[in-house]
């Protein structure tokens, strides 16, 4: 994922901002891949470029694109190192609250869930969010695989008020972010930013997703999406993320929809 604050978590987007995929090889697979930030570039340029062939929901290439240069992940760290940064483990959440499975340990595909900061991000920069600051306790987690992200969290505010500046500013500055980033070797990044009317007291759908420049044909959808849900319970947010190797706009893939409200809907029945 970009960094919801992209990574996201803008992702949200926020980003969110804080995977790494793997190369991609072949035919673009359907297993899921990191999305918390943007993916990275490669610097290679085919000699055959892809030509868009119609595939129901999202148009992908004939010929798969290069794969984008491969990064380090950034450190998961319980306490920020920017202003961006909102950290995992702040204060106390309320008594008996837990996150979606973050006791589940990991195995041979997937990390067990740890601690991690949260970032919302526009596809070409991190967001500052002043209203963060009203945070008086966090719990972010994630699990992470080789072609795959799940980030689950809970922001605690002192008072209703302080919970909907935070979605207020998030929103705006999410809106204001440009629709498409940078093209980087012939790779840009997505976003699009939806409201949630129908959960909680209303809340943010931040989906964020690769493209290809396939010269002659424009830009093309690629291999790379995240999807992430923001929403507000009260003095309460919470989060919910989804990264994988997906092609084109994740908001319109029932399973990751329907998974991503389970989650939300978990998290907030326990408030």
């Amino acid at each position: 994922m970009k960094r919801i604050l992209a990574a996201t978590a803008t992702v949200a987007v926020l980003a969110l901002s804080a995977c790494t995929p793997d190369a991609v090889s072949g035919t673009p697979s359907p297993t899921p891949l990191p999305s918390s930030s943007p993916l990275p570039t490669a610097t290679a340029t085919p000699t055959i470029k892809p030509s868009p062939a119609n595939t129901g929901l999202t148009t992908k290439p004939t010929v798969t694109p290069p794969p984008r240069k491969q990064t380090a992940k950034p450190t998961t760290q319980a306490t920020p190192e920017v202003p961006s940064d909102i950290p995992g483990d702040l204060g106390e959440v309320p008594a008996g609250f837990s996150l979606p499975d973050e006791d589940r340990p990991g195995d041979e595909e997937t990390s067990a869930f740890t601690t991690t900061v949260w970032r919302a991000s526009c596809p070409d920069r991190v967001l500052k969010l002043d209203a963060a600051s009203g945070i008086t306790a966090s719990r972010v987690k994630e699990s992470i695989g080789p072609e795959h992200a799940v980030v689950n969290g809970l922001f605690v505010f002192a008072d209703e008020a302080a919970a909907q500046a935070f979605m207020d500013e998030l929103g705006t500055k999410l809106r204001a972010c440009a629709a498409e980033g940078p093209d980087e070797d012939g790779w840009r990044t997505v976003q699009a930013t939806r409201e949630l009317a129908d959960l909680g007291d209303g809340g943010l759908d931040v989906g964020s997703w690769s493209e290809w420049d396939a010269g002659d044909d424009g830009y093309i959808v690629a291999p790379g999406a995240g999807l992430e849900y923001i929403v507000r319970s009260g003095a309460h947010v919470v989060i919910a993320q989804e990264g994988g190797e997906y092609a084109g706009d994740p908001g319109l893939l029932p399973d990751v929809v329907a998974d991503l409200r389970a989650r939300i809907t978990t998290m907030l029945d326990q408030l």
